[in-house]
């Protein structure tokens, strides 16, 4: 039978943000399926150093995804027409953000061709992007109306309203083609459960493995060092304003290091959630400026345990991916994809949202039990091979094209 062709439509291909390496660890699985396939992606993806990966064809848009781009836009339609009629694809997969022209779709429809969606992230329904208010997760703007984003004001800075008005109408147009759809993918059954509550039909939709490439972590050796480590991006929906509370129960001496981009950043960050006496007292050391991926890996592979505190409904925290798969023990809150991915002293730690107490005798219990976390280390690392190295896993990813 002859090999399925799909062109993937990522927001990236190039460098090393969580979209992009995302998209490079789908294609890999899609080929090691046997399937043939190329790359459609937006200009302007922000990377200086294009690549030209694993040999299949990379068509870069020569335009910007614009806003007019769901209603109108005949030079990126006749640019799109023309990479259909040269790739000559059976299925269209489009992941990322929602900034994916509506017209697109209706094209591979008037065409024939089987449309995919899969979302990293959730502005397919959060205005915020990130669906997680100071409170915990949020699904307000599904479960009343969109009018809830003006109410908790879910916006900042110039042009909110218009702004908001924008992300309204792309996500109305936008869900008229994705309940047309032929697929909708997601990393577990939170998200799923997203998507049903948006009235997608739920014979369209499946789960697959969290797309994530484990090959460069495989032969680094971790050890059981003397710090926590926290890292990612420091924000009220990744749970960063926790971190007060949290440690504020903490009773075990512990040390934890935390990742920032640079000293002005590192500063802001500690003034703005109130963490400043936990440098002062030297339980937390800011680490600045780690531009070079091995560094980040060698901090991580030295951790005692990650502090994962994410507020909202993830889709795949690359945070958490990464830290198991080096076998490290985490400390997560029961939410989005961790509430499944982590079964709670079996291979990682859990709170429920807003138990900031059970949080911190986690983190005390992992702190003081050097046998309990080996425990957890392999468990980590068992749950890794399984979701992520084990072949077995491309069923699920092969199921999407049946």
């Amino acid at each position: 039978m002859e090999a399925k062709r799909i062109l993937f439509v990522p927001d990236a291909i190039d460098g090393e943000e969580s979209g992009a390496r995302s998209a490079r660890a789908t294609v890999d699985s899609l080929i090691e399926l046997g399937y043939i396939v190329g790359v459609y992606v937006k200009s302007g993806e922000g990377s200086s150093e294009r690549i030209s990966y694993r040999n299949i064809p990379i068509f870069r848009s020569r335009f910007h995804f614009r806003f007019y781009s769901h209603f109108y836009d005949p030079y990126l339609l006749k640019e799109f027409k023309n990479i259909i009629n040269i790739f000559n694809p059976e299925y269209i997969f489009f992941a990322g953000s929602i900034q994916k022209p509506s017209i697109l779709s209706k094209e591979c429809r008037r065409k024939g061709i089987k449309t995919i969606y899969l979302f990293y992230i959730n502005d397919y329904f959060c205005s915020k992007i990130y669906a997680g208010l100071e409170s915990g997760p949020c699904l307000k703007c599904i479960e009343i109306n969109s009018f809830q984003a003006i109410n908790n004001n879910c916006f900042n800075g110039q042009g909110i309203y218009y702004k908001y008005l924008k992300g309204l109408i792309v996500r109305k147009i936008l869900m008229k083609e994705i309940k047309q759809s032929y697929r909708v993918v997601g990393y577990s059954d939170d998200h799923i459960n997203i998507y049903g509550m948006l009235g997608i039909n739920n014979n369209k939709c499946k789960i697959i493995n969290f797309q994530f490439d484990i090959k460069e972590l495989v032969n680094i050796q971790g050890e059981d060092g003397e710090y926590f480590l926290i890292y990612g991006q420091p924000t009220i929906e990744k749970g960063w304003h926790t971190l007060d509370n949290i440690l504020s129960y903490v009773k075990s001496n512990i040390k934890i290091k935390i990742i920032f981009k640079d000293i002005v950043t590192a500063e802001g960050i500690i003034k703005k959630f109130s963490l400043k006496r936990y440098v002062n007292n030297g339980i937390i050391e800011p680490i600045y400026a780690v531009e070079k991926r091995e560094r980040l890996l060698e901090l991580l592979s030295g951790a005692r345990a990650v502090i994962i505190p994410t507020y909202y409904p993830t889709t795949g925290e690359f945070v958490l991916l990464e830290s198991m798969s080096l076998g490290k023990p985490v400390l997560v809150f029961d939410v989005g994809a961790q509430k499944e991915i982590i079964t709670h002293n079996i291979n990682g730690l859990k709170a429920n949202v807003g138990d900031f107490v059970s949080f911190s005798k986690n983190i005390d219990r992992l702190n003081s039990d050097s046998d309990f976390r080996k425990e957890m280390s392999n468990g980590a690392k068992a749950w890794a091979y399984s979701n992520l190295v084990d072949p077995k896993r491309l069923k699920l990813l092969s199921n999407i094209f049946l």
